[in-house]
């Protein structure tokens, strides 16, 4: 698929979803999903159109990933049922695990994305490393509260 055919599907996703929830205002998962579609669908725009990419725009492409982790793992702990017996690589059998799919190329992708840009910024290398530590740290003890609830 294209860059420019990739646009194109996520810009018809991103608009059922906002049909879809248009009367529900306020839906998180619907509004977290919505801006992680759109940031990926901004940065396949700006690939298409050879632009570099800022640090702060690397910024928005962390969260776009991380917001898109949090999300799958929403799916297969919401929807442990319809996530069941699925994983990377397997044919969706249902809505969740389509979404789940596409979620997580998107992840793949922007993971590359992130890794090749921060190769253009040597100097920050020590940075970017403590913030991937401070970030899984901080993962870690939100999923060991859950655990204790």
């Amino acid at each position: 698929m294209t860059i420019a055919d990739q646009i194109k599907f996520l810009a018809g996703y991103i608009r059922t979803i906002e049909n879809v929830y248009v009367n529900e205002p306020g839906n998180q998962p619907s509004d977290r999903l919505v801006m992680v579609l759109k940031i990926f669908r901004h940065d396949l725009r700006r690939r298409a159109a050879n632009k570099p990419c800022t640090l702060d725009w690397l910024e928005t492409l962390k969260t776009g990933v991380r917001e898109s982790v949090s999300i799958v793992e929403n799916l297969y702990e919401l929807e442990s049922e319809a996530m069941s017996k699925w994983s990377l690589g397997k044919q969706a059998q249902n809505a969740q695990q389509g979404l789940a799919g596409i979620l997580l190329a998107l992840i793949n992708d922007l993971a590359g994305v992130i890794h090749e840009i921060e190769k253009l910024y040597p100097e920050l290398t020590a940075q970017f490393d403590r913030e991937r530590i401070r970030w899984h740290m901080m993962k870690q003890a939100a999923d060991e509260a859950d655990r204790i609830e």
